[in-house]
């Protein structure tokens, strides 16, 4: 909360903060791939569970490996949800308003 406020104040480091707030950065893409795996996740989620032909009982190692493997699977639909739908439409929005997305 504290690295906000001074951000938004313009009284943080002022290359960390160039870092942290420009737009066509990492964290743009980064962002925008969380976000997309984010709205993905409940359907994986939902896709593996109904797949159970029973109860599920977990051990340490056995939740470790499911986590992990939700995890990786939530990112690559979210991956492909990216390039396959959220990309192509702000390509179509930047020719049609006339800015590159």
């Amino acid at each position: 909360m504290g690295v906000l406020l001074l951000c938004f104040s313009n009284n943080f480091l002022p290359v960390l903060q160039n870092f942290l707030t420009s737009s066509s950065g990492p964290w743009n893409t980064l962002a925008k791939l969380t976000y997309s795996t984010y709205l993905i996740h409940p359907a994986v989620l939902v896709w593996f569970y109904c797949q159970a032909t029973g109860p599920m009982h977990y051990s340490g190692p056995i939740f470790l490996m499911v986590y992990i493997c939700f995890i990786v699977v939530a990112l690559l639909a979210g991956l492909c949800v990216y390039i396959l739908v959220e990309q192509p439409f702000a390509n179509v929005l930047g020719m049609i308003v006339g800015t590159t997305v």
